[in-house]
């Protein structure tokens, strides 16, 4: 069973530098590192002006910012190359927007490469046929750092290459571009490593913008933040320092977006934008632009984020919901198939093992797996659609607590996605077993990979050796929430101190609460498959009335969990059970009223 345990009181000597704010948002932020008025001021209020750094910091961004004026007072054809996901899809976006208030918008090619037929990365081939378009300058978002011989190929062609990235370079060689603006860089003095891409196309933006008059409107490129926070948000970096500002006011701006796509798509939704959150981005918003690619081309993605003609917009925002919808039932059904497949394999396993056969592989959950099974879970069929496999590989990683690596087959290439529990670097694992694959990249707890077909039968092998080089995760069974709540607590006060840490998402995570001793009182299904929990839950606890006389009082709350209605919590979950619950605390707006519940993460 888990066994959690909450974050330690804290210090007074922490305490009194914050004094001025409530105590459980000096708990939360002392927790997070944040110990002083001057820090916790920057971190509760990030201004935009004062906490963004020059862009002109960046290593080779005067130089990018000359060659980009050059191409334009020479009337040379600029190629944007992005990268298909939702960071580079609104990174490009951004690029457009900027083109457009430059008024060059007409002589800028965009370049989105296919998923599944060319995969991830600046490619060669793509770099052939701009040239044969007249193209003399490519700009790239989001890729290009480790994809050494298309910037080759394109000195060869005498085409120039920018590249606008913020992946970390392989064994620290640097393309042979004309510019490299990323962050990550040995040599770049840019006080904060960790933007998105899009960050990074963002920064570009804004040294061009700053370095002419266009006649563009102070402040104009604050309008593209809205394309910041959803990239920020969606690609996982860490929401402190300079993201968190992107992604505060990159909500901010959403709540108040022009973007004609955007607007539509809150219309299908029934959301309104005035209430958007960081959860609304990444379950809402992330997934229909991805979608665009994982089921045919983000061509539909950029255009959604880009067309300004409203009806057009709208049309766009309808095809990513049309092809979203097609995206859930293929994964739903692949996700059905890889669970089956997992679940044999966990099987036939385990039997190996009461068998005493040696399967290679250790017990106990050191390289994160579970006792008595595998450390690693790859399964793949040929027929399964690659681009589809991360949102299948998120789902098996919830349930076995393995890295898992899936395959399927595009253009006659195995090509798959890997994903990882918390503590294990999938990129580590990939590295170590480096011969296993043709190629491969990503970042701690995501990944793609290809592999040849005579060496996928040894896959698993490799990477069970590379887990085992890598036991970096929490082997005990110990979980950490971050403080111990009753059900009187969840009221608006408290939501209200929550509200001022947001956004939450990596290095800033939503607070989590252990409840004790809850007695559910209602147990309900819904969603169209009953695949969603609600419970109803009360709590006891003494008090004294308006006449100082000793009397129980009821404190009760709704909570709930999505996508959870078969989970084994491993206990019965019925009216009228004691329970324990792990959650945390959320504001909700349906149909315009607003309330304060739990979101389930564990029942014990």
């Amino acid at each position: 069973m888990k066994k959690y345990t909450a974050r330690p009181k804290i210090e007074e000597k922490y305490s009194k530098n914050l004094s001025h704010l409530a105590p459980l948002v000096q708990h939360l932020l002392i927790h997070r590192n944040v110990n002083t008025a001057t820090d916790a001021d920057i971190f509760l209020n990030p201004d935009f002006a004062k906490h963004t750094h020059d862009p002109f910091l960046m290593k080779d961004m005067q130089k990018a910012v000359d060659r980009i004026l050059k191409a334009i007072d020479s009337s040379e054809k600029i190629a944007v190359y992005a990268d298909y996901d939702a960071d580079g899809v609104p990174g490009a976006a951004i690029l457009h927007e900027t083109f457009s208030i430059m008024g060059i918008i007409d002589r800028i090619t965009f370049y989105i490469p296919h998923r599944d037929e060319e995969g991830f990365g600046f490619h060669a081939h793509a770099v052939n046929e701009l040239k044969a378009k007249g193209v003399s300058l490519i700009i790239t978002v989001d890729c290009g750092t480790v994809d050494i011989p298309a910037v080759e190929r394109a000195k060869e062609l005498g085409v120039d290459v920018i590249i606008t990235d913020h992946h970390l370079p392989q064994e620290g060689r640097m393309p042979n571009a004309f510019a490299v603006v990323n962050p990550t860089r040995e040599d770049c003095a840019y006080p904060f490593k960790k933007l998105c891409g899009a960050g990074v196309a963002f920064k570009l933006a804004q040294a061009l913008l700053k370095s002419r008059d266009f006649g563009q409107k102070e402040g104009a490129e604050k309008w593209m933040l809205d394309l910041v926070g959803i990239a920020t948000l969606s690609d996982m970096v860490p929401l402190v320092g300079e993201n968190r500002v992107l992604a505060k006011w990159g909500l901010h701006v959403i709540r108040k977006t022009r973007r004609k796509g955007l607007l539509h798509l809150f219309q299908i939704l029934k959301m309104d934008p005035a209430h958007i959150t960081e959860d609304d981005v990444t379950f809402m918003i992330t997934p229909r632009i991805n979608a665009a690619s994982r089921m045919g081309s983000a061509d539909k993605a950029f255009n959604f984020l880009t067309e300004t003609d409203g009806a057009k917009a709208g049309a766009y925002a309808e095809e990513l919901e049309k092809v979203n919808k097609e995206r859930k039932g293929t994964v739903a059904a692949l996700t059905k198939e890889a669970k089956k497949k997992a679940k044999e394999h966990m099987h036939s396993f385990e039997g190996a093992e009461k068998d005493g056969e040696d399967t290679g592989v250790g017990g106990g959950r050191s390289g994160g797996g579970r006792v008595g099974g595998p450390k690693v879970l790859v399964l793949g069929n040929p027929d399964w659609k690659p681009a589809l496999l991360g949102p299948v590989a998120s789902g098996l990683v919830d349930e076995f607590n393995v890295p898992v690596f899936l395959w399927g087959r595009a253009n006659g290439i195995l090509k798959g996605s890997c994903r990882s529990p918390k503590g294990i670097n999938i990129v580590n694992i990939m590295q170590s077993a480096s011969d296993a694959f043709i190629e491969f990249g990503g970042h701690a707890a995501s990944g793609g990979f290809s592999v040849l077909d005579e060496k996928i039968h040894l896959l698993e092998e490799a990477l069970t050796k590379a887990v085992s080089n890598f036991a970096d995760a929490d082997t005990s069974e110990d979980f950490i929430v971050d403080h111990v709540l009753t059900l009187r607590e969840v009221n608006w006060n408290t939501q209200k101190s929550l509200d001022i840490l947001s956004p939450f998402g990596i290095d800033n995570p939503k607070p989590l609460f252990v409840f004790y001793d809850l007695t559910i009182e209602r147990f309900k299904l819904f969603g169209k498959a009953n695949e969603h929990l609600e419970l109803g839950l009360s709590q006891f606890y003494d008090g004294a009335n308006s006449l100082g006389e000793k009397v129980t009082f009821r404190a009760v709350a709704t909570a709930i969990g999505f996508f959870v209605a078969d989970y084994d919590w491993g206990r019965s979950i019925n009216v009228g059970d004691k329970i324990n619950l792990v959650a945390s605390i959320e504001k909700s707006v349906f149909r315009g009223r607003p309330e304060i519940r739990l979101r389930i993460v564990d029942i014990f």
